[in-house]
């Protein structure tokens, strides 16, 4: 159990720099106002999203010349509710539902459910953050990587005689922002329980 606390701990951290990383350039913004758009179903307009979430897949495309090979979606409870209407969205099962968790797919893309801790809850908002990795080794086309790195400085061990006692946890690694333009934003705007 405490091992699981700990991997959502670094996740939420990974995502917090993720969401930073996200601000190099503006939202790609959805409108879910169905009505607005002349749609006469909330399901047909939802369907359009996909194409909100491929504008903000492009960014890295345009700016750099090249594309993530895989998209990772980390979403607030709003737009997780909002995507469940995409008729290719596919439920998961996930072991748990605390902290950051795997709640399904779309098309291709995984998508994770963020609590209000991580992405701050806008009244009528739901936010979409798109991470992309490519497949390469060092992990240089992502937004956020987490390792160790070798020390340029090194120092004495740290002797903790009381940490297993004391029930503690310690991990010695870095988190590092990649390249930002590997991380994107999508914003769900006019979002209502009607949408």
């Amino acid at each position: 159990g405490a091992a699981d606390m700990f991997r959502k701990s670094l996740d939420e951290m990974c995502i917090d720099r993720g969401i930073k990383a996200s601000n190099w350039s503006t939202a790609v913004t959805f409108d879910a106002d169905f009505a607005a758009a002349g749609s006469d179903s909330s399901i047909d307009h939802a369907q359009g999203i996909i194409s909100a979430i491929m504008a903000a897949e492009m960014k890295p495309y345009n700016t750099l010349g090249r594309q993530a090979d895989k998209t990772n979606l980390v979403v607030d409870t709003a737009a997780f509710i909002y995507l469940t209407k995409h008729k290719q969205f596919q439920a998961t099962t996930p072991g748990s539902k605390v902290g950051v968790y795997k709640g399904g797919e779309l098309m291709g893309r995984s998508i994770y459910v963020c609590p209000p801790n991580i992405i701050t809850p806008v009244a009528n908002k739901g936010f979409i953050y798109d991470f992309g990795k490519s497949a390469d080794g060092l992990s240089v086309d992502s937004p956020v990587s987490v390792g160790t790195w070798k020390a340029s400085i090194v120092t004495d061990p740290v002797e903790l005689k009381n940490f297993n006692s004391q029930m503690g946890m310690a991990s010695m690694l870095d988190i590092k922002t990649n390249n930002r333009n590997f991380a994107n934003k999508v914003e769900i705007v006019n979002l209502t329980p009607n949408s």
